[in-house]
């Protein structure tokens, strides 16, 4: 402590002989000694006033840029949380989706071949289809189940 004090006392020092020094530079010739010390009391009491508010305005910004990284930091963390969770709600109804898609597929696929193998007609309105068809749409179907499952995970 007995050197901050010594230090303070160096530094306020220091500031008197340059406010001494501004002083004279702009003393006018019939200006007293008194005087001039007054001026450089004045001129040094100015510098501590400004010396002060420019502390304490330093300290205030420092304040409000802490406010700010932490409004961002809640941000950000508020941001990723939603974005879990809804990418995780959507996860879920997507992976829902496609199970049901793979499942429908699978079903149509299964049909198809047991319509092939069963040797079913299969007319719609007028038009018979081939049982030769049943066969790439049997694998067609299997395998855009397949895609739904694999898509799925």
């Amino acid at each position: 402590m007995n050197k901050q004090k010594s230090f303070q006392q160096q530094a306020a020092d220091q500031m008197s002989k340059e406010a001494l020094g501004i002083a004279k530079s702009i003393q006018r010739p019939e200006q007293t000694k008194k005087q001039t010390k007054l001026i450089a009391q004045g001129i040094s009491q100015g510098i501590e006033l400004y010396k002060k508010q420019f502390k304490e305005k330093n300290r205030n910004l420092d304040r409000e840029k802490k406010k700010v990284a932490r409004k961002f930091a809640e941000l950000e963390q508020s941001q990723s949380y939603t974005q879990t969770e809804t990418k995780s709600a959507l996860g879920n109804k997507a992976g829902f989706a496609l199970s049901a898609c793979g499942v429908i597929f699978g079903l149509v696929a299964v049909l198809c071949f047991g319509l092939f193998v069963l040797d079913v007609d299969v007319k719609i309105a007028t038009y018979l289809y081939p049982h030769t068809a049943y066969i790439p749409a049997g694998i067609t179907m299997a395998g855009l189940s397949v895609w739904m499952f694999w898509a799925r995970r």
